[in-house]
C-alpha cells in the first residue's frame, strides 16, 4: 500500500511537472518565435534604410555625371572647332560666293562670319557629324564600361551575399535540426518513462486484485481498484497518447529540416557551378575582347598609313571592312557579356530569393508543428487535472471547455496555416528544382540519402557550352599577308574580261556583217550597173533615127523602158539606201574599235598598276617586319642580360642561405624571362620563314610575268596567222560562191520550165476534177455535129431564153453550192444582238429561264440572261438574244424612263429605235422606277452590239473596261434603281471571230478522258467528254474547208462565180491577150493597160486586197480570175463599202479627211476634176477630221458624181470581160440563191414564238369546232346525223392526237436551223 501511495505521488508530481514544463516550453517557442520576428523586422527596417541613402547618393552622383559629361563634350568640341548647334563661331571664313554666276558675273572670295563654315552640305558640316561620331562613340564606350564595371561590382557582391548567405543558411539549418534532435530525444525519453510508469502501475493493480480475490474466496465479488490508482493508470494513458503525438509531430518537423537541407545543397552547389560558368565566359570574353582591341589597333595604323590610290582602293577598302567587321563583332562580344553578366546576377537574385522563401516557409511550419503539440500538451494536462475532479463540479466543466477550445484551436490549425504552409513549401521545392534540373544534373541525390551525405551532392551542367578558341593574332596577320583583297580585284577583272571578250566577239560579228554587206553592196552595184546597160541599150533602140531596127525590136525596147523604169530608180534608191547604211555601220565598226582599243589600254595600266601596289604592300610589310625583327632582336639581348643578373641573383642567394619565397621569386622571375625569350625567338622564327616565302613569291612573279609577255606574243602572232588564213578561205569562198550562183542560175532556169509545166498539168487536172477542160486541150468540133449543136442552142434559146437549159441548171446549182460552201467557211462569223427581254420577280425569271435553258439544250435560238439584275426589291432581269443574221444586228443602245414626267423620259420611234421593256417597268410617275431601252439596226454601221452587261462597284468597272465593254452614260439611280450601270461591247460587223484551236481542245478531251477513268459514272464529265468531241469535229470541219480553198485561187474563182466550161475558154483568151511576155503570169499594170484604165493606187490597192501576191511576184491565171471576177461581181453598197475599207486599214470604222481627198484625187484624173472641186465646197468637213461610214454613204447620196469613176471602172470592166448583161445576170442569180437560202436559213425567238401562237390557234379552233359538233350529237334526235356527227368527232380528235402540219412546221424551223 505505501508502494502504491508512493507511486501515485510520484505519478502525480510527474503530471504538475510535465503539466508546468509542457507551459513552460510552449511560453519559451512563443518568445523565442516572437523575437525571430521582431529580429527580421528590424533587419528589414535597416535595410530599408540602408537603400534610400544608397538611393539619394546615386541620384546625386548621377547628375553629377551628367553635369560632368556635359562639361567635356562642351570642351571637346570646343578644343575640336566644332559648330555646336546653330552657331560656329565668330571666326572670319573665308568661301566662294556664287551669287552673281547667274547674272553673268565670276566667282569671288569674301570673307564672312557666322554659321558659312558649318553650313548644310559643306564639308565643315560633314567633319562635324565625323568628329560628334568619334566623340559619341567615345562617350558610349566609356558609359558602357562604366556600367558594365558597375553591374560587375554588383555580380562580386551578389556572389559575396550568396557565399555568405550559403554559410549562414548551412548554421542555420543545421541548428534548428540540432534543436529539433534534441527535443525530439527529450520527448522520446519521456515517452519511455511513461511507458515504464504504467507497466509498474499495472502490476501493482494486478497484485492488488489477486490479493483481495485470495483473501475474500471463492464466490465473493470482484475486489475494486483503488481510485487513485485507476486515476494514476488514466493519466499514464492520457500522457502517452500525447507523447506519441508531439514525437510524430517533430519527426516530422525533422523530416522538412533534413528536406531544407537538401534543397539548400542542391541549391548552393547549382549556383556555384553556374558562376563558374559564367565566370569562365566572361574571362573568355575579357581575352576575346582584348585580342580584337589589338587588332583594330594594328588594322587602325594600316589604314593610316595607307596611300589614298586608285590602285590602293581594294587594300583601303579590305581594310575598312575588316575594321568595320571588328567593330560589330566587339559590340557582339559586348552584349554577350552584358547578357552573361545579367543572366548570372538573375541567377543568382533567384536562388536568393528561393532561399528566403524556404527558410521563413519551413520556420513558419516547424513553428506550427510545435504549436500543435504543445495545445495538445495543455490538453493532455486539463484532462489529466479534470479525471481527478467530480464529473459535475464546476471546476470540471471548467476544465471540459479549456480542453473543448484547445481542440478547436489544433483543428484550425491543421485546415489553415499547416495545410497552407505545407502546400507552399512542398510547391516551392518542386518549381525550385524543376528550373535546376534544366541547367544542371545532380549526381549522388538518391531517395532518403542520411543528412551526413548531403554535402557530397555534385552538380554539373546538362548542356555544358563549348568554349570556342580565341582569336589567333599571328593567324589573322598571316592571312592579311596574303593579301586576300587580291582575290576580289582578281573577279572584278575577271568580269570586265569576260564582258570586254563579248564585246571583242560583238566587234568580230560587226565587221562580218559590215564584210558581208560590202559584198552585197558589191554585187548590187553589178546588178546595178548591169540594169543600168541594159537600159541604155533599150532607149538607144527607142531613140534610133535611122531604121536600124524593127518595129517589134522597138516596141519590145519601149516596153522594156516602161517596165524597167520604176525598177531601175527603186534599184538606184536601193543603192543609195544600202550605201548609207553601210557607211553608218563602218563609222560604228570604227567608234566601236577605238572604244575597244581604249578600255584594252586602261585594262593594262590598271594591271600594272595593280601588280605596282601589290609590289609596294610586300615593300611596306618587309620594312614592318625588318623594323619588328630589330626590335625583338634588342629585346631578345635585354632579356639575356637580364636573365644574367638573375642568374647571379639566383646563386648569390643559394648562397647565402635564403628562405624559400625569396628563391620562388627569383625562380619565377627566370622562367618568365625564359617563356619570353622563347617566345621572341617563336616570332623571329616565323619572320625568317616568311621571308623566305616572299621571297620565293618574288621570283615566281619574274617567271609568271615572263610567261605572260610570251603568251601575249605567241597570241598576236596565232591572231595574225588567223586573219591570213581567214583572208585566203574567205577568198576561196567567195570563188566557190560565185561559181555555185553561175550554176544554181541554170538550175533555177530549168526547174521554172519544169514547175511551169508542172503548174500547166496541175490546172489541167484540176479544172478535169470540177468537170472542166483546159481550153489549150480542147478539140475544136465541125461538121454536122457542130451544126445540129449550133441549131440546139439556137432553139433553147428561143424557148427558153438560154442557149443550154442543162447548163443553165448546172450553173444555178454550182451556185448554189459555192454559196452553202462559204457559208460554211465563214461559220466564224461575228454574232451580235437582235432583241432584249425583261422579267420581272422570281416566279417569271424561273419559268422563262427554265424555258430558255430547254430550247439552248435543243440547240434552238433561245435569250441568254445578263449575270447581274437591276431590281432593289424585286428580281428584274434583263435578257439578250444572239444572231449571225447581219439585217439584225443592233448597233445603238439607249436607256430612258418610260414616264412623260421624269427627266429622262425618250420616245426615240421617229429615229427608227425600237423599245424593250416591260409591263411592270413602264409606270405612268417619274417617282416610280421604271426602265426600258431603246435599241436601233443601222446596216450602214460598222460596230453592232455583241454583249450587254451590269456593274456593281468601281471594281466591276475596271473589269469590264479590260474586256473593252463601254459604259452608258445614265445612272440607274436616275430611274429610281440602285447605284449600278449599264455597259455594252462592240464589235466589227465584218471581223471574224478566232476559229478555237484544235490541239487544245485535244490536250482537253485527253484530260477530261483521264478524270472520267478515275470517276465513270460521273454524269458532269460524261457530258463534257461529249462535247469537247463535237467541238473537235466543227473544228476539224471548219479546218478541212478553210484548207480546201485557201491555196487553189483558181478553185475559189470557179466555185465563186458558177464558171463553165465557155466562160473559162473566154477568160484564157483575155488572159493570153494580157500576158504580152509569154510567161504564164500578168501584173495588174498589165491588166489596167489591157482595160485603157489609168494607173492609179485605188485600182493596184483592189488588186492586192483582192488577190494578188503582196511579194511583188506576178499574178497567175487562177489569180487573175479571181482579182477580176469579184471586182465585177461587187454591187453598187458592196463596191463603196470595198472602196472605203481600202482607206480603212486599221479597221476603226472611220477615215480620216486627208484619206478621202486621196480616194477622190486617186479617182478623179486632174484634167476633170471640176465637178469635185464644186462638190467639196459644199460638204461639211468636220473639225474632228474623221468621216465615218454612214456620212460616207450620205456623201455619196448628195454628190454621185464623185464617185462615179469608180462605177465607170467596174462598167467598162464588165464591158470587157463577157459583157455587162452577163455580170447582170449572174449576178442577180446569185442574190437571188442567196436570199431564199438567207430566207430558209433565218431562224430567231419572233419565228418560234410565231409557230407556237400559230399552234395555239389551230389548236383552239379545233377544240372550238370538237366542242360545238359533240353539243349537236347530244341535242339531235336523228341517229343518222349522230353518226355523222360522231365520225366526224372522231376524225377531229385523231387529228389534234396526230397533227403532222404542226409538227412539219416546227421541224422545218428546227431543220433550218440546224442546217
Amino acid at each position: 500500500e505505501e508502494d502504491a501511495r508512493q507511486q501515485a505521488l510520484a505519478a502525480a508530481e510527474v503530471s504538475r511537472e510535465e503539466a508546468e514544463a509542457a507551459t513552460a516550453l510552449c511560453a519559451g517557442c512563443r518568445g523565442h518565435a516572437g523575437r525571430r520576428r521582431a529580429a527580421g523586422l528590424r533587419k528589414t527596417h535597416d535595410t530599408r534604410l540602408e537603400e534610400m541613402e544608397n538611393e539619394k547618393v546615386r541620384g546625386k552622383a548621377i547628375v553629377i555625371q551628367t553635369r560632368l559629361r556635359a562639361n567635356s563634350v562642351r570642351w571637346h568640341m570646343n578644343c575640336q572647332d566644332v559648330g555646336v548647334g546653330t552657331c560656329c563661331g565668330v571666326r572670319e571664313v573665308l568661301e566662294e560666293d556664287f551669287s552673281m554666276v547667274e547674272y553673268g558675273g565670276t566667282t569671288q572670295m569674301v570673307q564672312r562670319r557666322g554659321r558659312g563654315r558649318h553650313a548644310p552640305g559643306s564639308d565643315g558640316e560633314r567633319q562635324n557629324k565625323i568628329k560628334i561620331e568619334a566623340r559619341v562613340d567615345r562617350d558610349f564606350g566609356i558609359r558602357r564600361a562604366y556600367e558594365r564595371s558597375a553591374a560587375l561590382f554588383d555580380q562580386a557582391e551578389r556572389k559575396n551575399e550568396v557565399a555568405d548567405r550559403d554559410e549562414f543558411g548551412l548554421e542555420l539549418s543545421n541548428n534548428r535540426l540540432d534543436r529539433l534532435d534534441e527535443e525530439l530525444n527529450y520527448l522520446k525519453d519521456v515517452e519511455k518513462a511513461n511507458e515504464s510508469i504504467g507497466k509498474a502501475l499495472q502490476q501493482m493493480i494486478i497484485a492488488h486484485v489477486n490479493k483481495a480475490v485470495d483473501e475474500a474466496g471463492p464466490g465473493a465479488p470482484p475486489p475494486e481498484v483503488p481510485p487513485d490508482w485507476e486515476l494514476a493508470s488514466k493519466g499514464v494513458k492520457a500522457r502517452g497518447k500525447h507523447l506519441s503525438y508531439a514525437v510524430d509531430a517533430l519527426e516530422k518537423a525533422v523530416w522538412w529540416g533534413e528536406e531544407a537541407l537538401r534543397c539548400h545543397y542542391r541549391r548552393m552547389k547549382a549556383c556555384k557551378l553556374i558562376t563558374k560558368h559564367a565566370d569562365t565566359k566572361l574571362r573568355w570574353l575579357a581575352k576575346e575582347a582584348g585580342n580584337i582591341s589589338k587588332l583594330r589597333a594594328v588594322l587602325e595604323d594600316r589604314l593610316s598609313n595607307a596611300p589614298r590610290t586608285v590602285a590602293q582602293r581594294y587594300y583601303v577598302g579590305w581594310l575598312e571592312t575588316q575594321l568595320e567587321r571588328l567593330k560589330t563583332q566587339f559590340v557582339s562580344l559586348d552584349s554577350e557579356q552584358e547578357h552573361v553578366v545579367g543572366r548570372d546576377l538573375s541567377q543568382m537574385k533567384s536562388l536568393l530569393e528561393a532561399a528566403d522563401a524556404s527558410a521563413t516557409i519551413l520556420e513558419e511550419l516547424v513553428e506550427s508543428l510545435r504549436a500543435d503539440y504543445k495545445y495538445d500538451a495543455e490538453k493532455v494536462g486539463l484532462e489529466v487535472a479534470r479525471l481527478a475532479e467530480d464529473p459535475e463540479s464546476d471546476a470540471a466543466l471548467h476544465q471540459l471547455q479549456a480542453i473543448t477550445s484547445l481542440k478547436q484551436k489544433q483543428e484550425q490549425l491543421h485546415r489553415g496555416p499547416f495545410v497552407q504552409l505545407n502546400d507552399a513549401v512542398e510547391e516551392l521545392h518542386k518549381t525550385e528544382d524543376a528550373r535546376l534540373e534544366r541547367v544542371v544534373a545532380f549526381r549522388g541525390d538518391e531517395q532518403g540519402l542520411p543528412r551526413d551525405r548531403l554535402r557530397f551532392i555534385l552538380a554539373v551542367m546538362r548542356r555544358p557550352p563549348k568554349v570556342p578558341a580565341h582569336l589567333d593574332l599571328d593567324k589573322w596577320m598571316d592571312v592579311f599577308r596574303s593579301q586576300p583583297w587580291l582575290a576580289q580585284q582578281d573577279v572584278e577583272e575577271a568580269k570586265r574580261k569576260e564582258i570586254f571578250e563579248g564585246k571583242t566577239r560583238r566587234l568580230a560579228e560587226m565587221a562580218g556583217i559590215v564584210e558581208q554587206k560590202r559584198e552585197d553592196l558589191a554585187k548590187d552595184s553589178a546588178r546595178l550597173e548591169a540594169l543600168e546597160s541594159a537600159m541604155e541599150r533599150a532607149e538607144k533602140v527607142c531613140a534610133d533615127e535611122q531604121q536600124n531596127a524593127s518595129d517589134r525590136d522597138k516596141d519590145d525596147a519601149r516596153h522594156y523602158v516602161e517596165t524597167k523604169r520604176g525598177t531601175l530608180e527603186e534599184a538606184r534608191a536601193d543603192h543609195r539606201r544600202r550605201r548609207e547604211a553601210l557607211d553608218k555601220l563602218e563609222h560604228a565598226l570604227a567608234d566601236f574599235t577605238k572604244e575597244l582599243a581604249e578600255e584594252e589600254r586602261e585594262a593594262k595600266e590598271r594591271l600594272e598598276a595593280a601588280r605596282e601596289a601589290k609590289a609596294e604592300f610586300e615593300r611596306r610589310e618587309g620594312a614592318e617586319e625588318d623594323r619588328r625583327a630589330s626590335q625583338l632582336q634588342a629585346r631578345k639581348k635585354a632579356l639575356l642580360l637580364e636573365m644574367g643578373t638573375v642568374d647571379r641573383d639566383l646563386a648569390r642567394a643559394e648562397d647565402e642561405g635564403a628562405d624559400d619565397d625569396e628563391l620562388d621569386a627569383l625562380e619565377d622571375s627566370k622562367q618568365a624571362l625564359e617563356d619570353e625569350l622563347t617566345n621572341i625567338d617563336r616570332e623571329l622564327h616565323s619572320m625568317r620563314e616568311r621571308a623566305d616565302r616572299r621571297a620565293l613569291l618574288a621570283l615566281a612573279a619574274a617567271d609568271e610575268a615572263r610567261a605572260e609577255a610570251e603568251l601575249i606574243e605567241k597570241k598576236e602572232l596565232q591572231i595574225r596567222l588567223r586573219e591570213d588564213k581567214k583572208a585566203e578561205i574567205v577568198d576561196q569562198m567567195r570563188a566557190k560562191a560565185e561559181a555555185e550562183d553561175e550554176e544554181r542560175a541554170k538550175a533555177e532556169a530549168i526547174a521554172q520550165v519544169e514547175r511551169e509545166k508542172e503548174a500547166e498539168l496541175q490546172a489541167a487536172s484540176g479544172l478535169a476534177r470540177m468537170g472542166l477542160l483546159d481550153p489549150s486541150l480542147k478539140k475544136h468540133k465541125t461538121g454536122p455535129k457542130a451544126a445540129f449543136t449550133s441549131l440546139k442552142k439556137a432553139t433553147s434559146l428561143a424557148i427558153y431564153g438560154v442557149e443550154d437549159k442543162k447548163a443553165e441548171q448546172q450553173e444555178t446549182n454550182n451556185m448554189m453550192q459555192s454559196i452553202m460552201r462559204r457559208q460554211k467557211m465563214k461559220m466564224g462569223a461575228c454574232t451580235a444582238l437582235r432583241k432584249f427581254k425583261f422579267t420581272v420577280g422570281k416566279d417569271e425569271t424561273d419559268l422563262f429561264a427554265e424555258r430558255q435553258t430547254e430550247l439552248s439544250d435543243n440547240s434552238l435560238p433561245h435569250f441568254v440572261r445578263v449575270k447581274k439584275t437591276v431590281g432593289l426589291h424585286d428580281q428584274i432581269v434583263i435578257w439578250f438574244e444572239q444572231s449571225m443574221d447581219q439585217d439584225e444586228f443592233i448597233t445603238d443602245v439607249i436607256i430612258a424612263h418610260p414616264s412623260e414626267d421624269h427627266p429622262s423620259y425618250m420616245d426615240l420611234s421617229s429615229k427608227g429605235y425600237t423599245p424593250y421593256s416591260h409591263p411592270k417597268l413602264n409606270s405612268d410617275k417619274g417617282s416610280d422606277p421604271g426602265f426600258v431601252i431603246w435599241a436601233r439596226k443601222r446596216k450602214d454601221a460598222v460596230y453592232v452590239v455583241s454583249s450587254l452587261e451590269v456593274s456593281y462597284s468601281a471594281k466591276d468597272e475596271q473589269n469590264l473596261e479590260a474586256d473593252g465593254y463601254e459604259r452608258l452614260p445614265e445612272n440607274l439611280t436616275t430611274f429610281n434603281f440602285g447605284d449600278m450601270y449599264v455597259w455594252v461591247k462592240k464589235i466589227n460587223r465584218n471581223a471574224e471571230t478566232a476559229v478555237e484551236n484544235e490541239e487544245t481542245i485535244i490536250q482537253e478531251l485527253r484530260a477530261a478522258r483521264k478524270e472520267l477513268r478515275k470517276r465513270q459514272d460521273d454524269p458532269i464529265l460524261i457530258d463534257r467528254v461529249k462535247g469537247l468531241r463535237l467541238r473537235l469535229e466543227k473544228v476539224k470541219e471548219q479546218s478541212d474547208f478553210r484548207d480546201a480553198y485557201k491555196d487553189d485561187p483558181l478553185k475559189f474563182a470557179i466555185e465563186f462565180m458558177a464558171i463553165t466550161q465557155r466562160e473559162v475558154e473566154g477568160w484564157m483568151e483575155h488572159f493570153e491577150k494580157m500576158d504580152t511576155e509569154a510567161i504564164g503570169a500578168v501584173t495588174s499594170t498589165q491588166v489596167l493597160d489591157y482595160l485603157g484604165f489609168r494607173q492609179t493606187k485605188f485600182m493596184h490597192a483592189a488588186f492586192l486586197l483582192l488577190g494578188e501576191p503582196h511579194d511583188g511576184s506576178r499574178m497567175d491565171f487562177g489569180e487573175t480570175v479571181k482579182c477580176i471576177g469579184q471586182f465585177c461581181f461587187f454591187g453598187k453598197d458592196e463596191l463603196l463599202h470595198f472602196a472605203y475599207s481600202i482607206f480603212d486599214n486599221d479597221d476603226n470604222g472611220w477615215i480620216s479627211h486627208e484619206e478621202f481627198l486621196l480616194l477622190l484625187s486617186d479617182l478623179h484624173s486632174s484634167t476633170n476634176r471640176g465637178r469635185t472641186t464644186r462638190a467639196l465646197r459644199e460638204i461639211d468637213l468636220l473639225d474632228d477630221g474623221k468621216l465615218e461610214y454612214h456620212e460616207f454613204l450620205t456623201v455619196n447620196r448628195r454628190f454621185p458624181n464623185l464617185f462615179y469613176p469608180l462605177f465607170e471602172s467596174q462598167g467598162l470592166m464588165r464591158q470587157k470581160f463577157f459583157g455587162t448583161r452577163h455580170w447582170i445576170r449572174k449576178l442577180a442569180k446569185y442574190q437571188k440563191i442567196k436570199a431564199e437560202l438567207r430566207e430558209e436559213r433565218k431562224n430567231n425567238t419572233d419565228k418560234m414564238e410565231a409557230a407556237v401562237a400559230w399552234g395555239e390557234r389551230r389548236r383552239e379552233v379545233r377544240n372550238e369546232r370538237l366542242r360545238k359538233k359533240r353539243l349537236a350529237a347530244q341535242n339531235t334526235q336523228s341517229i343518222l346525223k349522230r353518226s355523222i356527227l360522231s365520225a366526224q368527232i372522231y376524225a377531229l380528235s385523231w387529228a389534234a392526237k396526230h397533227d403532222k402540219k404542226e409538227k412539219q412546221k416546227a421541224g422545218k424551223i428546227n431543220k433550218n436551223l440546224m442546217k
